[in-house]
């Protein structure tokens, strides 16, 4: 029999409708939207709150500052309401109708408090909300459309930055990925250039929503949410995440090389461009995140320069190299010291790519979001140079951090990857001569 037949025979009319404790568990949405469920399991959503460098992080919390609230508050609402400020909790031991954040959360938003730090308010009255205007009636669960999960109303961004926006107690912004979209173009809506989060981050295919007998054909979107992350324990989705996530940093910069060649030698200059992030690059948890630069310059073979080469089990500002190029956000704790702990944090810095402000340079509220940085490559000219620009979704300093305080197992340290973000290595050869490569 065919999979997607078992499937309908399993979303079979019920003579009652799903209670609010059976929609809270993504097992019940499984029995007529498999695909969604299926690609949720393998998100960041679905594991923001059995994820080893948040357990490790939350463990981290417990010991300063007493309980968990501070991280679960976005990374699992559901343990937060029924367990506030206690201590010693098995992230694990709870069910997924109660772990990271689920189909009930996001399909239940009615409204939004706060743009921080999840001030979203959910109804619990048994119907779940969707992009559709005028859904098809269930016996599952009552429908209606939302706002606040169309991707063409800004609502729907609004309800995503109201987790992806963190706030410290003390004021501080150490996530601001939706402020960060709604500086640039893509937040400037009824334009053709517009663009809200599920744009790039939920793509759209024509399907079924929920896999039954005389469902119309749709517009249907992924529920993978790929960015930078990816489950690093056993999940049978990892490897369609890993090509998703790569996929989407590849389309991400746009990266230029330029050799000039002088009696003294040659000077490299790289140029990057956040094109299409939509947001700052890197960003969310930025501080925690490297991007930096790989300069390499040669002649026959033989290296004369390079810049941004970084051993795979080293943190990415541990090596001693004056002219390295990383892009990430700083925290610095009450006495100014760089933190790498959160809650200690009374301030911070950015050192990212912000995204495009403007198409029209003419624009007033256009902001040249180049950036470029030149390497004096030596009194040698070399014939090839040679630039890649990498990725990694988790620093070592945080990794080793929470190993150190016993929160993290050691045998996780090295299981973060490292992504190549352009989609080729840009190689410059001398007879090109002053012609840059991009």
């Amino acid at each position: 029999m065919p999979p997607l037949l078992l499937v309908a025979l399993a979303c079979t009319p019920r003579p009652d409708p799903l209670t609010p404790a059976e929609l809270r568990d993504p097992e019940s949405c499984a029995e007529c939207h498999q695909d969604h469920v299926q690609e949720w399991r393998g998100s960041r959503h679905a594991l923001a709150s059995t994820s080893p460098m948040f357990q490790a992080l939350s463990a981290a919390a417990e010991q300063d500052l007493g309980n968990r609230d501070l991280c679960l508050d976005c990374h699992g609402p559901f343990i937060l309401d029924e367990h506030a400020g206690e201590r010693g909790l098995d992230l694990d031991s709870f069910d997924e109708s109660m772990r990271g954040v689920n189909c009930y959360f996001c399909h239940s938003i009615d409204g939004i408090e706060e743009m921080h730090n999840n001030g979203l308010t959910l109804a619990d009255d048994g119907v779940m909300r969707g992009s559709i205007d005028q859904p098809l009636d269930t016996p599952a669960h009552k429908s209606t459309y939302s706002s606040y999960m169309d991707r063409r109303s800004p609502d729907s961004s609004a309800a995503c930055g109201s987790c992806h926006d963190v706030m410290l107690g003390d004021g501080v912004f150490f996530e601001r990925t939706y402020q960060e979209w709604s500086e640039t173009l893509f937040a400037e809506e009824g334009e053709p250039w517009a663009l809200g989060c599920n744009d790039c981050h939920m793509d759209g295919s024509d399907g079924v929503i929920a896999q039954v007998e005389g469902a119309p054909t749709r517009r249907v979107h992924s529920h993978m949410w790929p960015a930078v992350d990816i489950p690093l324990r056993d999940n049978p989705e990892t490897e369609v995440q890993v090509a998703a996530v790569q996929k989407l940093l590849q389309t991400t910069l746009w990266a230029e090389l330029c050799v000039v060649q002088y009696d003294g030698g040659a000077l490299a200059t790289v140029t990057l461009e956040n094109l299409s992030a939509g947001h700052g690059f890197p960003s969310g948890a930025a501080q925690d995140r490297r991007v930096w630069v790989q300069v390499r310059a040669t002649k026959d073979g033989e290296v004369l320069y390079e810049s941004g080469v970084v051993p795979p089990d080293r943190a990415v500002g541990s090596i001693d190299d004056p002219d390295l190029w990383v892009m990430q956000n700083h925290l610095y704790d009450a006495e100014g010291h760089e933190t790498h702990t959160l809650w200690e944090a009374v301030s911070y810095e950015a050192a990212v790519l912000h995204g495009a402000t403007a198409v029209d340079p003419n624009d007033p509220d256009y902001v040249d979001t180049h950036a470029w940085k030149t390497y004096g490559l030596g009194a040698t000219v070399p014939d090839t140079v040679t630039v890649d620009v990498y990725m990694r979704p988790m620093t070592y300093d945080i990794i080793d951090l929470m190993i150190e305080r016993g929160t993290l197992d050691p045998a996780m340290r090295d299981a973060w990857p490292t992504w190549e973000v352009l989609p080729r290595t840009l190689v410059w050869t001398a007879d090109l001569g002053q012609e840059c490569v991009e």
